[in-house]
């Protein structure tokens, strides 16, 4: 909870204390998937649901996406799931809400921090996927639908998490990639002055 106040304040501040610049449409959306991912996804769905199971009904169906949250903690069952759980609540939250700060107030480090923020975000989704695809247990963990029956069953626990796996892996690859074009268009200009 009190990372959750603590989240909180921070975004009061960024909207309420001192000068915010005006944005664009474009940069109030991408300020606001960085807050939504901070507070709602990796602060309290995967970090205080997902791995501490703070509410138990959403960690029941935490443990029907995928059975590694199910497990207890810190058993081999759930090392990768509580890992990465871990790295969303204490790297890529505050991460996020850096952002969201940075472009609330049009500061220049806002560029880098979003790379810094979309490459912990694709590093986790790959680490998430990834080890129980290169372990080849991805059917011990998910319920894959592998008979591509589209029963509601699988449409809610299979395929909307794929969706949200693709979802997590393309739109930070085009966030970070928007990004480093507007580095890289800033440098000349700054090598010239």
């Amino acid at each position: 909870i009190g990372g959750a106040v603590a989240i909180a304040l921070i975004v009061l501040f960024a909207k309420f204390g001192g000068t915010v610049v005006q944005q664009s449409f474009a940069e109030r959306c991408r300020a606001r998937w960085y807050l939504l991912n901070a507070v709602v996804i990796h602060f309290m769905m995967d970090g205080l649901v997902g791995a501490f199971h703070v509410n138990k009904p959403f960690a029941k169906q935490y443990g029907m996406l995928d059975s590694r949250y199910a497990a207890a903690w810190g058993s081999d069952g759930s090392a990768a799931v509580d890992c990465v759980s871990l790295m969303e609540m204490v790297v890529h939250a505050p991460l996020c809400v850096a952002v969201y700060v940075l472009y609330n107030r049009g500061h220049a480090a806002r560029d880098v921090v979003e790379i810094v923020a979309c490459a912990v975000q694709f590093i986790g989704t790959v680490a998430y996927l990834g080890l129980e695809l290169w372990k080849g247990k991805a059917e011990s963990a998910f319920d894959i639908d592998a008979d591509l029956t589209f029963t509601v069953h699988y449409v809610l626990y299979f395929w909307a998490q794929l969706f949200m796996f693709a979802m997590y892996l393309v739109i930070p690859a085009v966030l970070a990639g928007q990004a480093a074009r507007r580095v890289i268009a800033a440098y000349p200009a700054a090598k010239r002055e």
